[in-house]
């Protein structure tokens, strides 16, 4: 299972939330995005589908770096 987590992270000298995720076994990824409706909705999606913890680094670098978002991906 995939739970939401926060981290707070200092930019340009402002604390800034961003939000990850955390899988039962504890692998987790920080910092996907500042969108929490976005990771939330990511979490379900990778539950449902069963994304394992060593395809989650994979699978939000490869969306991040096409830079089509999170949003795209799962439509």
């Amino acid at each position: 299972m995939y739970k939401v987590i926060e981290s707070r992270v200092i930019v340009d000298e402002r604390e800034e939330v961003t939000y990850g995720l955390r899988r039962t076994d504890g692998t987790a990824v920080t910092d996907v995005s500042p969108n929490k409706n976005e990771v939330e909705r990511s979490a379900v999606y990778f539950n449902e589908i069963g994304v394992s913890s060593w395809n989650l680094k994979e699978i939000i670098s490869d969306v991040l770096d096409t830079e089509m978002g999170l949003e795209k991906f799962y439509i």
